[in-house]
């Protein structure tokens, strides 16, 4: 009997934290090795990055942005009315 965790199912998008549950490994390190940050050992990249490749993960940007955080952004008038970002 195999033992290796199961792909989540075929209805359902890939989430980070399903990579993370079948390579073994927390959703902190399968966001450094998608990242390119330098604190991850390459046997553990190569291991992630094939699991991505299997699952068919594809990172959802909206989440992302959630994940960060609102931005702070200032927006000025001109004379015109236009609107221009600072």
């Amino acid at each position: 009997m195999d033992e290796s965790p199961s792909p989540p199912s075929p209805a359902a998008p890939v989430t980070m934290h399903d990579v993370a549950r079948v390579a073994g490994v927390s959703p902190q390190t399968v966001s450094r090795v998608l990242s390119d940050h330098p604190a991850v050992r390459e046997s553990t990249r190569r291991h992630v990055r094939e699991v991505v490749r299997r699952l068919g993960y594809q990172r959802n940007d909206a989440a992302s942005r959630l994940a960060r955080g609102p931005r702070r952004t200032a927006a000025r008038t001109s004379s015109t009315g236009a609107s221009t970002r600072c």
